[in-house]
């Protein structure tokens, strides 16, 4: 199984422009995959990975950082 094919590739996407789900995520944050489903994971300044499943409409801790 090849991650890749569940990937899209996000870099060249004008994150701060799409709106549709700004109210949802956190001020801060760095997209670290985007699924051909649309699900984005993304890393906050603390530490931890959340996944935005646009199916669900619903951000979820994906990892944390234990302390």
């Amino acid at each position: 199984m090849d991650l890749q094919n569940y990937l899209i590739d996000h870099a060249k996407l004008d994150w701060p422009s799409i709106r549709e789900w700004n109210w949802l995520l956190p001020q801060f944050y760095r997209v670290c995959l985007l699924t051909r489903a649309g699900d984005i994971f993304i890393e906050t300044p603390g530490g931890s990975v959340q996944m935005l499943d646009v199916g669900s409409g619903e951000l979820r801790i994906a990892a944390g950082i234990r302390q």
